[in-house]
């Protein structure tokens, strides 16, 4: 899967922030900042989310929409996913939990 990830052509026409830098023939930013971003996503997870379902696909959904925005191949259903996530956030938490900071 990494090696595939790694072959893949770059997009102009991705819905990606990559490919919004190489239009019009410049240089797109470095494939390395979806990493970045997903990373980021799962440490701003892993700190301020609750330790829930909710947390959980609340951190899945940040961390891949990161990844997808910041990628060299990103279309509609790729933030299909992201969409899926957040609507088990919102399936998930209960009406009657107090909401944690």
């Amino acid at each position: 899967m990494v090696a595939l990830q790694v072959l893949q052509p770059f997009r102009t026409d991705a819905l990606s922030y990559l490919a919004w830098s190489g239009q019009g023939g410049g240089t797109p930013w470095p494939t390395s900042l979806a990493f970045v971003a997903a990373v980021a996503g799962v440490v701003l997870g892993l700190w301020r989310q609750a330790r829930t379902p909710a947390g959980f696909a609340a951190t899945c959904a940040l961390s891949y929409l990161g990844f997808f925005a910041f990628n060299k191949q990103a279309f509609c259903n790729y933030y299909y996913f992201t969409l899926g996530a957040l609507l088990v956030v919102v399936g998930s938490v209960a009406p009657d939990e107090p909401a944690e900071p």
